[in-house]
This record gives structure tokens, sequence and C-alpha cells, in this order.
């Protein structure tokens, strides 16, 4: 029975101390919809219009636990009535780096430092 109690410890030990896994393509594509739109409700009437996002890499963070670094491409249209001349879109490309952490439940992205 001790022994048993043992294991049960060393194993819980073990998963609470394991690092979560890097975040799938999906999760880190929702990050960044979601970094757009907060863009968005920030400035007067501008909305991106997502039209491809490719994830270049997801690494761990060197210096903290459960924090990745991502970085991806984002291209599509930017879409404001305050753009110059008749124009109300226009293209753009952006190539990012976000920060996301597991918090247990989701994962956050962080400012960058």
């Amino acid at each position: 029975m001790h022994t048993i109690k043992c294991c049960f410890i060393l194993v819980a030990f073990l998963v609470a101390s394991c690092s979560a896994q890097a975040p799938g393509e999906d999760e880190v594509k929702v990050k960044v919809y979601e970094y757009y739109n907060q863009l968005a409700s920030g400035a007067d009437h501008i909305q991106f219009q997502i039209g491809k996002i490719s994830i270049q890499s997801i690494e761990p963070d060197t210096e903290r636990k459960n924090v990745y670094r991502t970085t991806f491409v984002a291209n599509g249209w930017v879409v404001s009535d305050a753009l110059p001349g008749d124009q109300n879109k226009a293209a753009f490309t952006d190539t990012l780096t976000m920060l996301l952490q597991w918090n247990g439940s989701k994962w956050i992205s962080l400012p960058k430092n």
C-alpha cells in the first residue's frame, strides 16, 4: 500500500512539473485574429480583413516555462474611411512575433519584454 502511494505521488509530481505542449497552428491563428480585432477596436472606423495567416515558427521561450514565441505572416486588407484618396481599402502584410503562455486552461498572449 505504501508503494502505491509513493508511485501515485511521484506520477502526480511529474505531471504537475511538465511543461505544456506547444500551441497548435489553429490556436495561434485564433490569437492572431484576436490581436487584429483589438487593433480595430482601438481605432476609428478601421477593420482588418485577414486573408491568410502563415505560421513561420512556434518555439519555446528560453527564459520562461510554458511560454512559446510564435512568428507568423498575416496578409489581408485594412478597410477604413480615413485612408487617403478614393480608396477605403488597402492591402497589408505583417510579419509579427507573439508570445503565448499556457495558463492552465487556455493560451493567453503576453506583452513583449
